[in-house]
């Protein structure tokens, strides 16, 4: 029934999983052995990520639905046959979002001190999105009586059913266009054979890295600088 279909409406609510996620890219590392005369060994990775978000159910229902009149005429000139309570449906939407990351590392280790340091930074390069993806404007069909009724483009600009989008949610997204930079850094010193305690600071400048968006907002890209202490060993050394 059309109740059924309207759930959404309801005062209930329906938890699903509708979308769907697929994440491809490229990934390449160079590394060097420890530089004895500096003590240190340095590290590059560097990688693209394509991720795309799409969903598998069909129909897409619109969710609220259209109530039609016999007899009236609509802005495009069609003509209700028959009173009409209808649900339109849609084809799925897709989209994309690609990001460029490289990671910097170098450690260092004090022997006097029995300490190493990791030193981090992570540049995103690009970062780059689309929130719709070939958006189909014309309805498939539309659910009456009990069946779902497909329809084409034209009858769908007929009954007014074609949806729109926000111009900007239909074109790519590269206000994020400037490099971000995170900076961490990591003491660890051993404890006892298979232990070690390291402190650890991440955005040790407390960057935000603050971007306007296309839509005039401001969000925040870095997260806020938080530090801790972590503790690790392999039990089974304890027991050697």
């Amino acid at each position: 029934t059309i109740e059924t279909v309207l759930l959404s409406n309801s005062p209930y609510d329906l938890t699903m999983n509708l979308r769907k996620s697929e994440t491809s890219g490229a990934e390449i590392t160079i590394r060097t052995h420890r530089i004895r005369s500096l003590n240190m060994r340095f590290k590059i990775n560097a990688s693209f990520i394509y991720s795309k978000y799409s969903s598998d159910i069909y129909p897409n229902y619109g969710g609220n639905p259209k109530t039609y009149t016999a007899g009236d005429t609509l802005g495009s000139g069609w003509v209700v046959p028959e009173d009409m309570k209808i649900i339109p449906y849609y084809e799925p939407i897709a989209s994309w979002r690609q990001r460029g990351v490289i990671n910097y590392s170098a450690d260092y280790v004090s022997k006097p001190l029995g300490i190493w340091f990791t030193f981090k930074a992570q540049q995103v390069v690009w970062d780059q999105n689309l929130r719709i993806d070939h958006p189909k404007t014309s309805a498939s069909g539309y659910y009456k009586n009990g069946e779902n009724i497909p329809i084409d483009a034209e009858i769908s600009a007929q009954m007014e059913l074609d949806r729109r989008f926000d111009p900007l949610d239909v074109t790519v997204d590269k206000s994020r266009s400037d490099s971000k930079w995170l900076f961490s850094i990591v003491a660890s010193k051993s404890l006892f054979k298979g232990a070690e305690v390291s402190l650890f600071v991440d955005n040790v400048w407390n960057d935000p890295a603050y971007y306007m968006n296309r839509y005039g907002a401001y969000i925040r890209r870095n997260p806020e600088m938080f530090w801790g202490l972590a503790f690790s060993s392999k039990i089974d050394d304890w027991f050697r």
